[in-house]
Protein backbone atom coordinates (compact mmCIF):
# COMPACT_ATOMS: atom_id res chain seq x y z
CA UNK A 1 0.00 0.00 0.00
CA UNK A 2 1.42 3.34 -1.06
CA UNK A 3 0.87 6.26 1.32
CA UNK A 4 0.54 9.82 0.14
CA UNK A 5 2.93 12.55 1.26
CA UNK A 6 0.22 14.08 3.45
CA UNK A 7 -0.37 10.76 5.22
CA UNK A 8 3.38 10.36 5.79
CA UNK A 9 3.71 13.87 7.26
CA UNK A 10 0.61 13.39 9.42
CA UNK A 11 1.92 10.04 10.65
CA UNK A 12 5.28 11.61 11.49
CA UNK A 13 3.57 14.43 13.47
CA UNK A 14 1.43 11.93 15.39
CA UNK A 15 4.49 9.77 16.17
CA UNK A 16 6.42 12.85 17.35
CA UNK A 17 3.52 13.88 19.59
CA UNK A 18 3.33 10.38 21.07
CA UNK A 19 7.04 10.55 21.87
CA UNK A 20 6.60 13.94 23.57
CA UNK A 21 3.77 12.61 25.72
CA UNK A 22 5.74 9.49 26.58
CA UNK A 23 8.71 11.60 27.72
CA UNK A 24 6.47 13.94 29.74
CA UNK A 25 4.81 10.98 31.48
CA UNK A 26 8.19 9.44 32.22
CA UNK A 27 9.42 12.70 33.81
CA UNK A 28 6.23 12.91 35.88
CA UNK A 29 6.56 9.36 37.18
CA UNK A 30 10.23 9.90 37.98
CA UNK A 31 9.29 12.93 40.08
CA UNK A 32 6.06 11.69 41.70
CA UNK A 33 6.24 7.92 41.57
CA UNK A 34 3.91 5.63 39.69
CA UNK A 35 1.02 5.77 42.11
CA UNK A 36 -0.15 7.13 45.41
CA UNK A 37 -0.55 3.65 46.90
CA UNK A 38 1.33 0.41 46.92
CA UNK A 39 0.59 -1.86 43.90
CA UNK A 40 -0.63 -4.59 46.27
CA UNK A 41 -3.30 -2.23 47.58
CA UNK A 42 -4.42 -1.42 44.04
CA UNK A 43 -4.69 -5.12 43.21
CA UNK A 44 -6.67 -5.83 46.38
CA UNK A 45 -9.03 -2.93 45.56
CA UNK A 46 -9.56 -4.29 42.07
CA UNK A 47 -10.37 -7.76 43.45
CA UNK A 48 -12.73 -6.22 46.01
CA UNK A 49 -14.63 -4.32 43.29
CA UNK A 50 -14.79 -7.50 41.22
CA UNK A 51 -16.29 -9.47 44.12
CA UNK A 52 -18.69 -6.61 44.74
CA UNK A 53 -19.87 -6.64 41.11
CA UNK A 54 -20.33 -10.42 41.17
CA UNK A 55 -22.19 -10.28 44.47
CA UNK A 56 -19.73 -12.34 46.54
CA UNK A 57 -20.01 -10.81 50.02
CA UNK A 58 -17.40 -13.18 51.50
CA UNK A 59 -14.86 -12.18 48.85
CA UNK A 60 -15.54 -8.50 49.52
CA UNK A 61 -15.02 -9.01 53.27
CA UNK A 62 -11.77 -10.95 52.70
CA UNK A 63 -10.36 -8.26 50.42
CA UNK A 64 -11.42 -5.49 52.82
CA UNK A 65 -9.56 -7.19 55.66
CA UNK A 66 -6.50 -7.48 53.45
CA UNK A 67 -6.80 -3.82 52.46
CA UNK A 68 -6.99 -2.77 56.11
CA UNK A 69 -3.83 -4.74 56.94
CA UNK A 70 -1.97 -3.36 53.90
CA UNK A 71 -2.96 0.24 54.65
CA UNK A 72 -1.54 -0.03 58.17
CA UNK A 73 1.73 -1.43 56.84
CA UNK A 74 2.09 0.92 53.84
CA UNK A 75 0.66 4.39 54.47
CA UNK A 76 0.13 6.82 51.57
CA UNK A 77 3.12 8.65 50.14
CA UNK A 78 4.38 11.46 52.31
CA UNK A 79 4.33 14.99 50.95
CA UNK A 80 1.36 14.40 48.67
CA UNK A 81 -1.49 16.89 48.92
CA UNK A 82 -1.86 20.29 50.50
CA UNK A 83 -1.17 21.19 54.11
CA UNK A 84 -4.05 20.49 56.49
CA UNK A 85 -6.19 23.44 57.50
CA UNK A 86 -8.94 23.77 60.03
CA UNK A 87 -12.56 23.58 58.88
CA UNK A 88 -13.01 27.32 59.45
CA UNK A 89 -9.98 28.16 57.30
CA UNK A 90 -11.21 25.84 54.55
CA UNK A 91 -14.66 27.45 54.63
CA UNK A 92 -13.27 31.00 54.53
CA UNK A 93 -10.94 30.10 51.66
CA UNK A 94 -13.81 28.53 49.72
CA UNK A 95 -16.06 31.54 50.30
CA UNK A 96 -13.37 33.94 49.13
CA UNK A 97 -12.66 31.86 46.03
CA UNK A 98 -16.32 31.62 45.09
CA UNK A 99 -16.84 35.33 45.64
CA UNK A 100 -13.80 36.27 43.60
CA UNK A 101 -15.03 34.20 40.67
CA UNK A 102 -18.71 35.06 40.99
CA UNK A 103 -18.12 38.78 41.25
CA UNK A 104 -15.17 39.05 38.87
CA UNK A 105 -17.00 41.64 36.73
CA UNK A 106 -17.53 44.02 39.68
CA UNK A 107 -14.93 46.73 40.17
CA UNK A 108 -13.54 47.44 43.64
CA UNK A 109 -14.23 44.01 45.14
CA UNK A 110 -10.68 42.79 45.72
CA UNK A 111 -9.80 45.44 48.29
CA UNK A 112 -13.16 45.05 50.08
CA UNK A 113 -13.26 41.27 50.32
CA UNK A 114 -13.47 41.22 54.13
CA UNK A 115 -17.12 41.41 55.07
CA UNK A 116 -18.41 43.15 58.21
CA UNK A 117 -20.11 41.26 61.01
CA UNK A 118 -23.58 42.72 60.34
CA UNK A 119 -25.67 44.55 57.74
CA UNK A 120 -25.20 48.36 57.94
CA UNK A 121 -28.90 48.98 57.13
CA UNK A 122 -30.83 46.60 59.39
CA UNK A 123 -28.08 45.18 61.62
CA UNK A 124 -28.86 41.57 60.68
CA UNK A 125 -26.08 38.98 60.97
CA UNK A 126 -27.67 36.65 58.41
CA UNK A 127 -26.08 35.88 55.04
CA UNK A 128 -24.20 38.95 53.78
CA UNK A 129 -24.02 39.72 50.06
CA UNK A 130 -21.96 42.03 47.90
CA UNK A 131 -24.08 44.95 46.85
CA UNK A 132 -23.14 46.56 43.54
CA UNK A 133 -24.57 48.92 40.98
CA UNK A 134 -25.85 47.13 37.90
CA UNK A 135 -25.35 50.29 35.85
CA UNK A 136 -21.67 50.92 36.66
CA UNK A 137 -20.67 47.50 38.08
CA UNK A 138 -19.15 49.35 41.08
CA UNK A 139 -18.99 47.62 44.47
CA UNK A 140 -21.07 49.57 47.04
CA UNK A 141 -20.75 47.51 50.20
CA UNK A 142 -21.93 44.49 52.15
CA UNK A 143 -25.67 44.04 52.82
CA UNK A 144 -27.75 41.20 54.18
CA UNK A 145 -29.64 39.19 51.60
CA UNK A 146 -33.02 40.78 52.46
CA UNK A 147 -31.79 44.39 52.15
CA UNK A 148 -29.96 43.56 48.93
CA UNK A 149 -33.12 42.00 47.47
CA UNK A 150 -35.19 45.07 48.41
CA UNK A 151 -32.73 47.32 46.57
CA UNK A 152 -32.88 45.02 43.57
CA UNK A 153 -36.69 44.91 43.52
CA UNK A 154 -36.98 48.70 43.45
CA UNK A 155 -34.24 48.92 40.79
CA UNK A 156 -31.98 50.99 43.10
CA UNK A 157 -34.43 53.89 42.87
CA UNK A 158 -34.35 56.10 46.01
CA UNK A 159 -37.69 57.74 45.06
CA UNK A 160 -39.46 54.38 45.24
CA UNK A 161 -37.74 53.57 48.54
CA UNK A 162 -38.88 56.88 50.06
CA UNK A 163 -42.42 56.24 48.79
CA UNK A 164 -42.33 52.78 50.42
CA UNK A 165 -41.16 54.29 53.71
CA UNK A 166 -43.92 56.96 53.56
CA UNK A 167 -46.48 54.25 52.83
CA UNK A 168 -45.36 52.22 55.86
CA UNK A 169 -45.43 55.27 58.14
CA UNK A 170 -48.94 56.23 56.96
CA UNK A 171 -50.23 52.71 57.55
CA UNK A 172 -48.65 52.72 61.03
CA UNK A 173 -50.37 56.03 61.86
CA UNK A 174 -53.75 54.68 60.65
CA UNK A 175 -53.40 51.61 62.93
CA UNK A 176 -52.51 53.80 65.92
CA UNK A 177 -55.52 56.09 65.34
CA UNK A 178 -58.06 53.30 65.02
Amino acid sequence: MIRSAQQLVLGFVIDARKEQLKEANQRFYERHGSSRRDPEIRKAQARKYYYKSVGDADGVAREQELLNRLRVITPPKLGVGRPCKSDEEKLERRKATVRKYRYRHIRGVSENLHEPSCCPICGSTKKLCMDHSHMTAEFRGWLCDDCNLVLGRVKDNPVVLRALADYLEKSKVKKEVS
